[in-house]
């Protein structure tokens, strides 16, 4: 660990920090417990661990349910089917890219088949250049 004085001074002011924001913190779970307790605040609610575990195996339950119904439904709409990724130019079958890859990837790829259709040109005219000069 570092020694200077620098970072013995961060470390202290962070420990500051940390007392500080930790009353703050205490002071407003606090009251959010009060508030959940007497109801008067409707976005927090006071849940205890069994209900959670109800719910989630009511969940699981229903999902299992529904599992061949979700199929069918997702199977209708375009937008959700899954794309299937064609060839070197990573594209589906309209010619868009995967939703999944990032704008900086997607003008990388493009740059590339760039760069790549001008190397075809480029040797296809130097192709043709060379059968005129045979004949």
């Amino acid at each position: 660990m570092a020694k200077s004085l620098r970072s013995k001074r961060k470390r202290k002011m962070r420990a500051e920090k940390r007392e500080r924001y930790g009353k703050k913190e205490l002071e407003r779970l606090k009251t959010m417990l009060e508030k959940a307790k007497s109801g008067e605040d409707t976005d927090v609610k006071f849940v205890t661990v069994e209900s959670l575990k109800s719910d989630a195996r009511d969940a699981i339950e229903v999902e299992e349910k529904d599992d061949k119904t979700n199929v069918a439904e997702f199977s209708g709409d375009k937008d959700l089917e899954p794309m299937e990724v064609v060839g070197e130019k990573k594209k589906g079958q309209k010619g868009r890219f995967p939703i999944w890859y990032s704008n900086h990837k997607i003008k990388k790829m493009k740059k590339r088949d760039m760069k790549n259709k001008m190397k075809k040109i480029k040797k296809a005219k130097q192709q043709k250049q060379k059968a005129r000069r045979r004949h």
